[in-house]
């Protein structure tokens, strides 16, 4: 779950707790020369940031995510884990031995593959502060393992089904009339005996030609009676709020795209379940940042290499 999270935060695809929640983050004094921000009564160092910064740098260095980005999801990360440590302090969910010793043997591993150059890029982060970074991940992927415990992982093939259409879509615009006399004589075209495929480089305004999609996923398409069509079935005209619509069922049940909606719905139900844990509880933390430090703190340039700190904790904990 932990790395999955990160990877959602670097496509912005989860708003960080400054972002979502800026009412709930202060700028405050008092901190220690290390200290980049505090959560309730939980830290974050200095040296556990650069882990995250380096990591990350090394890890999409051929996507190139600019710094600015993987500084602020960082900080997202880091402090959605210190909020999920907090919230299995709440719900009285601990670490239990077996995992005490994977985290002491995941930190060795990881230390000792670090060379001078990523040591300095740490801040000479200590093999004692990688096994409680590890600590604070596997507790957090035991909250996130209760929030979706309910979740059930099977998924009919009706609930999931996903179909495949060419589409003809035609934008009402600023004249309907026109639109509508447009989208008829492309129905005319085909029912005279014109191919779809062809008439629809002709007619098609939308952006893709072909769309697969399942239930609720079908953007502006008729879902309703689009599901209807049997494999090759051409529609009569379809008429939504802003366009008119001719739909070709390429496939009825695409059993490829079907699968993989499995899996996405699956895991919409498990963000969801667990969103609902987590946000209910962030709501009522505080985050106070170093903003000082923060606003200094850039990604240090050249020579480290390390890039496995997450691959290594799967390793001992297993992908989640």
């Amino acid at each position: 779950m932990i790395r999955r999270l990160l990877l959602l935060a670097l496509l912005l695809l989860m708003p960080s707790l400054s972002s979502c929640d800026a009412e709930k983050l202060v700028v405050t004094r008092g901190f220690t020369s290390d200290e980049v921000f505090r959560i309730e009564n939980s830290v974050c160092t200095v040296q556990e940031m650069r882990v995250c910064f380096v990591n990350l740098k090394n890890a999409y260095a051929e996507v190139g995510a600019p710094d600015d980005i993987i500084r602020e999801n960082c900080l997202s990360f880091l402090s959605q884990v210190k909020i999920m440590n907090l919230l299995a302090e709440r719900m009285n969910i601990q670490i239990e031995e077996p995992e005490r010793e994977k985290a002491l043997e995941a930190a060795r591993e990881y230390y000792r593959s670090l060379t001078e150059a990523d040591l300095a890029a740490m801040d000479q982060i200590t093999e004692e502060q990688i096994r409680r970074m590890y600590l604070e991940i596997a507790l957090a992927d035991k909250v996130y393992a209760y929030a979706v415990r309910d979740i059930n992982p099977e998924i009919s093939d009706d609930e999931a089904r996903t179909i495949t259409v060419e589409q003809i879509m035609v934008a009402k615009g600023a004249d309907p009339e026109a639109a509508r006399a447009k989208i008829t004589e492309a129905a005319e075209k085909i029912a005279a005996g014109d191919d779809f495929t062809q008439t629809l480089q002709e007619y098609n305004e939308a952006q893709s030609a072909r769309v697969s999609f399942g239930t609720g996923e079908g953007g502006g398409v008729p879902e309703a009676e689009a599901f209807a069509l049997e494999t090759g079935q051409i529609s009569e005209v379809l008429e939504t709020e802003t366009a008119f619509y001719l739909l070709r069922c390429v496939s009825s049940f695409d059993r490829e795209q079907t699968r993989e909606n499995k899996t996405r719905i699956v895991e919409r139900r498990k963000q969801e379940a667990f969103g609902k844990l987590y946000y209910s509880y962030a709501e009522e933390v505080t985050m106070q940042l170093n903003e000082p430090l923060w606003e200094e703190m850039t990604i240090p340039e050249g020579g480290h290499t390390t890039a496995s700190f997450w691959t290594t904790y799967e390793a001992y904990f297993g992908a989640k």
